[in-house]
């Protein structure tokens, strides 16, 4: 995940390097490391809802920089039906899912589909 321009020049060297050495996808963009003194060694990682803005972010400036010659597989706060919709509007060929499983269990996955399913035919 970056946040700057420097973050942001890195990011897209590794997706012309993917791209040169014929390298089909990438995950954009998990967790978001975190340094606090409450964790036990003092960083970590946090995931989930937070990370969801910032997911649609990276993931459509990869898709405006690659064009369709990468697969994108859009990981962080994808957690309803909804989300996934707009990682797909926003250039994801894939989502991941996993802070939404601790939330609300395996069942998840085919709520999502039916509210992919029941959004798409609002449209």
């Amino acid at each position: 995940m970056y946040f700057d321009k420097k973050g942001m020049d890195s990011v897209m060297g590794m997706v012309d390097l993917c791209i040169k050495h014929s390298i089909d996808g990438i995950t954009a963009s998990n967790t978001w490391p975190i340094e606090d003194a409450r964790l036990a060694v003092g960083n970590g990682g946090l995931s989930g809802k937070p990370l969801f803005e910032h997911t649609i972010r990276i993931v459509k400036e990869i898709r405006e920089h690659a064009g369709s010659n990468l697969y994108i597989n859009a990981c962080g706060g994808i957690s309803s039906g909804e989300d996934v919709l707009v990682a797909m509007d926003a250039g994801a060929s894939t989502v991941q899912l996993y802070t939404g499983f601790i939330y609300e269990g395996p069942g998840l996955v085919g709520k999502i589909n039916r509210d992919v399913v029941r959004l798409k035919n609002q449209i």
